[in-house]
């Protein structure tokens, strides 16, 4: 295959001479090598694309400085990520692609070349509680404190220590025979760009608490010491450390108990949705406040999309979520004069589902794009939106959930995925609809920025409630006619509405009143 370079990529490179021998210039750049995955190219059979170092939309110019030739398979990989975070991963995982199955040692010695060795423990002070371990690559650590704790139903304490030794002294362990798995290491591997703090991997003597030569087996931990390993690329791997707990008389029983426990047993209590915005926005408010600092020094009204620019490369896509998930935290911090029926406590009902409410319902209605105009009007547009955000789930809630008004069965109809979807599309292209004259140029979902629902409260309640009152409902607990059965499939199923309810008029037109039934839309 010939390597494939858009005339759209040719146009944007301004030197002519590059423009017109674009494909030689980057084939001897590239020393027949993927700048990505630093596999070697077969022209004969595998797609090859140029590739933006610095992604355009960074400021990165097109320009054989910053292009670079790549497999389309890598190229379609990066993505928005940056390169700095696919070239460490990419040669990894077409190791991984090519040995399945490899475990943690099998990784160790050939894919890093990294032949462990044995370590010798000198001198265990048992009166102070150190310990003198010396490692294979010829370092050694002295007067180590270690620690005991007490075991429930065990004669002898549980002996341990913590520390960083070089990879070079690590042996996988038995208790342990998992392969490496590349979705965990691709999620650790990219945290850990941001987050270095990760708590240490465990490892334990082979021979127990006692002098003379030793062997160090790390019994959990594998995929994240993989991770930390990949930030070294490029860099001298025998000299790598790795922080970890090392349990100084853990036998290999006491190990595997320990590992199902990790593993199973013990139930990690991940964040909740919300929980998660607000830690996000935590994160990254220093990071604002510094950018505000640096606007007001340069005259500079300042913007949400000059924000994640001004932030270093590496940190602007999780910038750009932060925004977005503080956006969240924002509509759920409670207005209590103005709503009435209040959202956390709808989500503590159970009435809808968390995920389902921030997955379907606010990642349609929020703007996602950071606002290019100054931060003072893009905060007057955010509060106008979130009111109006507030406003339809007021509608929604007290319309679609509230059992003192419509059965359990059309609650449970109207919570279900494929209606939230619909009926919150249908939302905005209405109040695009109403709004038409202020909203020239602009896009149903960026509507809620621009204008007041309040002004237009009434006609916003008629129209959800002329959705809710659509015949389909109650044809759904009873109703045998093909339509019917094939919306409940699609229910079912968290399937597309769109189809099926325009053609039994559930939509927009029939929300605005500007269509009747007729009465055999669902026969």
């Amino acid at each position: 295959m010939a390597i494939s370079i858009s005339n759209n990529l040719k146009k944007k490179i301004a030197d002519d001479h590059e423009r017109l021998n674009i494909e030689q210039l980057l084939k001897e750049k590239s020393a027949d090598t993927c700048f990505l995955c630093e596999g070697p190219f077969n022209y004969a059979s595998e797609a090859i694309e140029a590739d933006h170092d610095i992604p355009e939309h960074e400021g990165g110019p097109t320009s054989v400085e910053n292009l670079n030739l790549a497999h389309k398979s890598c190229n379609r990989f990066k993505r928005n990520n940056s390169s700095i975070l696919v070239k460490g991963y990419l040669p990894f995982k077409r190791f991984i692609e090519n040995n399945d199955g490899a475990k943690f040692d099998d990784v160790i010695t050939s894919f890093f070349d990294v032949e462990p060795k044995e370590i010798h423990v000198n001198k265990i002070d048992l009166k102070n509680k150190t310990i003198d371990l010396q490692f294979g690559n010829g370092t050694h650590k002295s007067n180590i404190p270690f620690y005991e704790d007490r075991v429930p139903q065990e004669k002898e304490p549980v002996v341990y220590t913590y520390l960083q030794i070089p990879i070079t002294s690590i042996f996988n362990d038995s208790v342990q025979p998992r392969s490496i798995k590349l979705n965990q290491i691709w999620k650790l591997f990219q945290d850990l760009h941001q987050n270095p703090l990760h708590e240490p991997a465990s490892v334990r003597l082979r021979d127990g608490f006692r002098d003379g030569p030793n062997a160090l087996l790390m019994f959990d931990g594998q995929h994240k010491t993989v991770s930390k390993l990949l930030l070294n690329s490029g860099s001298n791997i025998d000299s790598a450390v790795v922080d970890v707990k090392i349990y100084l008389n853990l036998n290999k029983e006491l190990a595997t108990i320990l590992v199902n426990s990790i593993q199973s047993k013990i139930t990690k209590l991940g964040l909740t949705k919300v929980e998660f915005a607000k830690k996000m926005g935590q994160e990254f408010q220093h990071l604002f406040e510094e950018y505000d600092k640096y606007c007001r020094e340069q005259d500079d009204s300042g913007s949400e999309d000059g924000f994640v620019k001004w932030v270093p490369t590496e940190k602007r896509k999780r910038a750009k979520e932060a925004l977005f998930e503080g956006y969240k935290i924002g509509l759920i911090e409670e207005k209590p004069d103005e709503q009435p029926l209040k959202i956390r406590d709808v989500l503590k009902s159970g009435k809808i589902k968390e995920t389902t409410f921030f997955n379907k319902i606010l990642s349609t209605l929020l703007v996602r794009k950071p606002l290019t105009v100054d931060l003072e009007l893009s905060n007057v547009m955010r509060e106008r939106e979130r009111d109006n955000i507030r406003l339809l789930l007021e509608l929604y809630f007290q319309h679609c959930l509230n059992e003192s008004k419509i059965s359990e069965a059309h609650i449970r109809a109207f919570r279900s995925q494929s209606v939230i979807v619909h009926l919150f599309a249908c939302l905005t292209q209405y109040v695009a609809f109403i709004f038409k004259e202020h909203l020239l140029g602009k896009n149903s979902q960026e509507s809620l920025l621009f204008v007041d629902l309040k002004t237009r409260n009434s006609e916003l309640e008629q129209a959800i409630k002329r959705y809710t009152q659509h015949p389909i409902w109650k044809s759904l607990e009873a109703g045998t006619s093909s339509k019917t059965v094939d919306f409940r499939n699609l229910l079912q199923k968290n399937q597309s509405l769109t189809a099926l309810a325009d053609e039994i008029k559930l939509n927009v037109a029939y929300m605005a009143a500007l269509e009747t039934l007729k009465g055999d839309e669902i026969s």
